[in-house]
Order: structure tokens, then sequence, then C-alpha cells
């Protein structure tokens, strides 16, 4: 079992931040989980193809994804 856990360690920080949902107005990154500012990063990125800037509308730690704006 001990095996097992050391295994699956360097997999949990495999998962990248990813836009999963968007639109001009605003969208969801899935997997943000520990890193925030590239989650941030890659909302902007999308906003700015519309000519605007991404703000954070909320965090949901449990279903590890955020939500954003286009401002």
């Amino acid at each position: 079992m001990r095996w097992i856990v050391l295994a699956a360690l360097p997999l949990a920080g495999c998962v990248t931040p990813a836009v999963t949902s968007a639109t001009p107005a605003g969208g969801i990154v899935s997997s943000y989980g520990w890193q925030p500012n590239k989650s941030l990063e890659l909302a902007d990125a999308h906003c700015r193809k519309h000519g605007k800037r991404a703000r954070v509308s909320s965090q949901n730690d449990l279903q590890n994804n955020m939500t954003f704006d286009c401002v």
C-alpha cells in the first residue's frame, strides 16, 4: 500500500489549469488548484481576445475550478 501512495505523489502536481468553458462574457478555468496565478493568466488571455480583462468571480475549491468575467 505504501508503494501506491508514493508512486501517486508525483502525479498530484501534473494537473494544469485549462479554460474549459468560455464566452466573450467570461468562463470557467478547471483544475486551477495550486496555480491560481496561472489560472488568472489563462482567463486574461481569453478575455484579451475580446478586448477585455479577466476578473475572478468565484473560486470553488471542492470542484477545483474558478469562474471569471471579462470586463
